[in-house]
């Protein structure tokens, strides 16, 4: 199976903290893709993941949007993809990541065709991971985003049963430390 990052770095709903962050790179086994990097000139850059040009939370605070599925107003693919086959796990290497406490969620959409054409619309995208508290109480516990702020690291498993193909894969990290605001983080990998 061929996969592009839809990583939407997402941002947040809520005013704009010092750091945050997105995935920067993608590892298969031995094989390392690096991840898109904001800030820097798109000249050049080669990338399994959608371009996006910063890790400021605000920039997707309407859900409703296409920054919510792909970044950057929809900006598509790079011609780049990787490959992963159902069953093996994704490692995801974080940077900038700064909030406590966070849930992580990863979805996965089919792309009609390649993915480089195509912006995530419609009701094409399914859950493959999700994990919140994972013990203690709210404010004092361990949270999935605490492995990623510790080690900087993430590792999901893509489910055995998926057909071969194209698809997007999307990280989301929800910081939950403003409870009426969470902010989102999203990594889109195609």
């Amino acid at each position: 199976m061929k996969f592009y990052t839809a990583l939407t770095a997402v941002a947040s709903l809520v005013a704009t903290a010092t750091a945050h962050g997105g995935v920067d790179q993608y590892i298969v086994g031995d094989t390392t893709y690096q991840g898109w990097s904001p800030y820097n000139s798109a000249s050049g850059q080669k990338s399994i993941q959608r371009q996006y040009s910063t890790y400021d939370p605000m920039y997707i605070k309407d859900l409703s949007t296409v920054n919510i599925r792909c970044n950057n107003n929809g900006a598509l693919g790079t011609g780049m993809t990787g490959t992963i086959a159902a069953g093996a796990k994704l490692k995801t290497h974080w940077k900038q990541w700064t909030h406590r406490p966070t849930s992580l969620l990863v979805y996965m959409a089919k792309c009609p065709g390649s993915c480089d054409g195509f912006d995530g619309a419609g009701k094409v995208w399914f859950k493959i991971y999700e994990q919140g508290l994972i013990s203690g109480t709210e404010n004092d516990g361990i949270w999935a985003g605490d492995a990623i702020l510790d080690t900087l690291y993430a590792t999901v498993t893509i489910p055995a049963t998926l057909a071969a193909g194209d698809y997007l894969i999307r990280h989301e990290l929800i910081a939950v430390h403003q409870a009426n605001n969470p902010q989102s983080r999203y990594g889109h990998v195609k």
